[in-house]
């Protein structure tokens, strides 16, 4: 990666320094800097990183403490399921509908 003298006197020059990879495409930029203070130049290289935006995993699980069978399936049976229009054109509509009645009772007798 580096192909410029990284020591340098009033006599001669030379490439001591060097860096080596075999993934270039992973490397941004790399570079002497001739700082002045020392006859040993400083080398570098920058190396390409990707962020991973780490999502945080929730899990929700249901308190079946005191779930009632028979209960619930009473609840189930009690709910507006003429809401859900079987003969709607939207099957994603009716499954919102169905889907919110159906976890409005388990969230009643299995809370999250």
């Amino acid at each position: 990666m580096i192909d410029e003298a990284t020591r340098v006197t009033i006599t001669n020059s030379s490439l001591i320094d060097h860096i080596f990879t075999n993934t270039t495409e992973k490397i941004s930029d790399s570079d002497v800097i001739h700082t002045g203070i020392s006859d040993h130049s400083l080398v570098f290289a920058i190396r390409k990183i990707s962020v991973i935006d780490k999502q945080e995993n929730i899990l929700a699980i249901r308190n079946m403490k005191h779930f009632n069978e028979e209960r619930f399936i009473e609840d189930l049976l009690k709910q507006p399921w003429e809401h859900v229009d079987f003969s709607a054109e939207d099957p994603s509509a009716m499954w919102e509908i169905w889907k919110k009645i159906f976890l409005d009772v388990l969230d009643k007798h299995a809370p999250l």
